[in-house]
């Protein structure tokens, strides 16, 4: 029986056996041309673009940045009140008041019994009366505006659409 290698060992595998056993374990055995990509380092909060998207780095993890976000921190109930510390429990009175004076039902409550004490009461409740009236507004004219400017698009279109088929005609009369 023989115990003799029918292999043998490249100059890569001989320096790779070199390393492990001088202990630079992590060293090359063999150099190597090409692109390596930079890498930038990011830190909390950073905000940059990479891919065509926009990335963050939120609580250490990295997220992209969508157009909602905004909107979702609008409408995101805290776990706690910024005004008297309560937690605030995710029923509709709470999102209701928070999405209205960014506080819970209880402030809420305390602010207008404060209001009513005062004795400015009716100038309170017309001016969130206004604002609600001013809303409503705003999103009506904004319909409006969508609606004159699809109605536009559907005329342009008709008339497109007509000189199109004249203009057949008159070639397939030709």
């Amino acid at each position: 029986m023989e115990n003799n290698l029918k292999k043998e060992f490249s100059k890569r595998d001989v320096q790779r056996m070199r390393n492990i056993i001088t202990g630079n374990v992590g060293d090359k055995t063999q150099l190597q041309a090409g692109w390596e990509k930079s890498k930038q380092e990011h830190k909390e909060g950073d905000v940059w673009m990479e891919g065509g998207k926009k990335w963050t780095i939120k609580k250490g993890i990295k997220q992209t940045v969508t157009k909602l976000d905004d909107l979702k921190q609008l409408v995101q109930l805290p776990l706690t009140c910024p005004r008297c510390s309560n937690v605030i429990k995710a029923t509709e009175l709470e999102k209701k008041m928070w999405t209205i004076h960014k506080m819970c039902f209880s402030c809420v409550v305390e602010m207008e019994t404060k209001i009513k004490m005062e004795g400015r009461w009716e100038d309170y409740e017309s001016g969130v009366m206004n604002a609600n009236k001013d809303a409503m507004l705003d999103d009506l004219e904004s319909a409006l505006e969508k609606w004159k400017y699809l109605k536009l698009l559907i005329l342009i279109l008709s008339l497109l659409f007509i000189i199109f088929i004249t203009t057949a005609k008159i070639i397939l009369q030709i």
